[in-house]
């Protein structure tokens, strides 16, 4: 409601001084920021089976942005803003008007704006893309847990507001801990190289003595002496920025990206609890696949088998709750052992965990 509120009070701005260019941008990145963000982080808040608070707050809250969307989005898309204030108001509420176009432009309420809030949330949708990024390089899937995202910010009120974001980017990027860079010294080191180009017509046969020199050397203070366009010694040798290459690396089992001064990386090494956490969340993917290919409604209780190796069987033991409580599984047998008899009457899905293991689930309407 706080980017509502300053989305209508922007753009009321940018029309009245004939920006619509602006105006067009703030509503299209307002959107992305709802569907993308507010209704998917809200879809468990959604779902909930009884009608308590947190749900008709979610539901009102969602209903507020569309119909104030259908408002601020009829200058620019009148048919489409028709479609969605008919579906929303005209035909549900007496007494409104007949169309959007006959409605008052929105007004902002100044007091529900929380810059401090939308901060926060920027923040983490910045810091959320570039964990799914460095996930993506690394060509982690989302459903396979990591042990911690370390987050690189630019401003002192950032690394507060990081601890508060904390719950938020441990949902998104499936992480046990997020760390603040700082901690460590930063995300990215630095590689030095002399350049040869330069320094060999100069220096002949000494390169190696200055490639020595630079390898004994705080490859950090020679970044910043090169940032500040300074002189830099190193022994007897005295060397002008540009002959150093100055590389940025990530550091090690870390998979970093970056964006505008931002960085965010997962630490790639997956311990065989965390392997087994996901492979967990794989199968559950799976099953839930298989209710809907089965045509279960949502609210059907099954029974489940799984078959595996007895290593796997071990290692998903510890889950075995989580599977059931996601799958509303009245009965789940780990390791089980079906004929095909038994496997053709039932709704069947094998799952490739690597080259050699496999996993068959099977479920039955309980």
């Amino acid at each position: 409601l706080s980017e509502l509120n300053q989305l209508i009070s922007k753009m009321t701005e940018n029309l009245e001084s004939w920006q619509l260019p602006y105006a067009a941008e703030g509503v299209e990145q307002f959107v992305e920021d709802l569907s993308n963000w507010y209704v998917r982080r809200s879809r468990r808040r959604f779902w909930k089976t009884e009608g308590d608070k947190d749900k008709n707050a979610a539901y009102s809250t969602l209903y507020t942005c569309l119909t104030t969307l259908s408002r601020l989005l009829a200058p620019f898309a009148p048919f489409l803003a028709e479609m969605m204030y008919r579906n929303l108001v005209a035909d549900r509420v007496d007494s409104s008007p007949d169309s959007v176009h006959l409605t008052s432009w929105p007004k902002s309420n100044k007091s529900l704006i929380d810059e401090d809030a939308m901060n926060r949330g920027r923040l983490a949708i910045r810091l959320a893309s570039l964990g799914r990024s460095a996930r993506a390089q690394s060509r982690l899937k989302v459903r396979q847990p990591l042990s911690e995202f370390v987050a690189e910010v630019r401003h002192d009120w950032e690394h507060f507001a990081l601890v508060e974001i904390e719950p938020i980017l441990k949902e998104e990027l499936n992480v046990k801990t997020v760390r603040n860079a700082a901690e460590i010294g930063g995300l990215m080191g630095f590689n030095i190289k002399p350049n040869l180009r330069l320094l060999g017509p100069k220096y002949g046969k000494r390169i190696g003595e200055i490639r020595a020199a630079l390898e004994m050397s705080d490859e950090t203070e020679i970044a910043k002496t090169c940032e500040a366009n300074e002189t830099i010694s190193i022994g007897e040798f005295k060397l002008e920025p540009d002959e150093v290459i100055v590389e940025r690396v990530a550091l090690e089992n870390y998979a970093v990206a970056t964006d505008a001064g931002y960085a965010g990386a997962v630490l790639t090494i997956i311990s065989d609890e965390l392997k087994a956490e996901g492979t967990a969340r794989e199968i559950v993917r799976v099953i839930q696949n298989l209710r809907k290919s089965s045509g279960l409604e949502i609210s059907d209780r099954i029974n489940l088998w799984i078959m595996c190796p007895q290593e796997i069987t071990e290692s998903l033991q510890p889950h075995s709750s989580y599977m059931s409580t996601e799958t509303l599984a009245e009965t789940l047998e780990l390791g089980a052992m079906l004929s095909d008899d038994a496997l053709g009457g039932s709704a069947t899905e094998i799952i490739n965990i690597d080259d050699d293991t496999k996993i068959t689930v099977t479920l039955e309407k309980a």
